[in-house]
């Protein structure tokens, strides 16, 4: 293998993995997205099941 051809391999190579890691980056950043969501989702029952208890206090 001569020098050349090592050098475009490498130059492919090093092309792919940009493309790539530019995918994985994408995905990470939806999944932040969904996670946000998720995280406000979770709050908001954790403050109805404090909540819950006083509710029914002042109800009966």
């Amino acid at each position: 293998m001569k020098t050349e051809e090592l050098l475009q391999r490498l130059i492919q190579h090093e092309k792919e993995c940009e493309l790539r890691y530019e995918r994985i980056g994408e995905r990470l950043d939806d999944q932040k997205d969904h996670l946000k969501s998720l995280d406000a989702k979770i709050w908001g029952l954790a403050v109805l099941i404090i909540i819950t208890p006083f509710v029914d206090r002042f109800l009966l």
